[in-house]
């Protein structure tokens, strides 16, 4: 992913005071609230730690950091509830979960329980709300599709931030979905890519599954190295 990269010399400075000096703002802005998918293991080095709130940074090489933070952006007694999780988790699908930032435009901060009852929100207003926010964000980002030659797969592209977080967004899968004839097949290789395939154009799964892979290799934070099929309503391994 990468939620605007970090200078290598701010990314020393952060670790070597320790992780724990990243301070939050003091206003949640709904429309920049997102979803991004991390595996389970990164997630479950964070949650070991035990920190009251965290927030998302990138190495120099673009790999993904959860950076303890001081929030301020949650009432003290919010925090110090035994009802206090730091980080607002959903499961995605087996090794990854989803989790929900607060864009801030140099860094992002993890979405908690307590920001949900700060903001008044419910968690089923909050999948409407990213939904729209994802939406919107990758029109105004000029999203763009770029179709494999002589295939009917491709890859969409936005700013390098959210375009695996797009397969939660319901607006744009059924808007993809318009172009291909069989079932929507998704490839999510790393954070930064949102790959598909059309299932009746084998030629199109073929190229769509060589790109995942190599990409899969090559990228910081990558995620899954199969393709995924809506059925039910629900993403399952194709």
């Amino acid at each position: 992913m990468a939620f605007k990269k970090m200078t290598v010399l701010a990314f020393v400075l952060f670790f070597m005071a320790g992780c724990s000096t990243v301070q939050s703002t003091s206003s949640i802005k709904i429309d920049n609230i997102y979803p991004k998918l991390v595996t389970n293991e990164l997630l479950d080095e964070a949650v070991q730690e035990g920190h009251d709130s965290y927030v998302l940074m990138n190495s120099s090489s673009g790999k993904t950091h959860f950076v303890p933070s001081i929030n301020r952006d949650i009432p003290s007694q919010l925090i110090e509830s035994k009802d206090h999780h730091s980080i607002l988790v959903e499961p995605f699908i087996d090794g990854i979960s989803v989790i929900y930032v607060i864009d801030h435009g140099d860094f992002s901060q993890i979405l908690s329980n307590s920001h949900l009852k700060v903001l008044g929100i419910t968690k089923l207003e909050l999948q409407n709300l990213i939904d729209n926010n994802l939406y919107e964000y990758s029109k105004n980002k000029k999203r763009k599709n770029v179709q494999f030659s002589n295939t009917k797969s491709g890859a969409v592209l936005i700013d390098g931030n959210y375009e695996s977080s797009l397969i939660l967004s319901k607006k744009f899968i059924n808007e993809i979905s318009e172009s291909v004839e069989g079932d929507l097949i998704v490839y999510l290789a790393a954070s930064r890519t949102f790959i598909y395939a059309d299932s009746k154009d084998l030629e199109g799964v073929k190229t769509a599954s060589s790109y995942m892979l190599g990409l899969n290799k090559e990228l910081p934070n990558p995620l899954l190295k199969y393709g995924l099929v809506l059925k039910n309503g629900k993403w399952v391994a194709k």
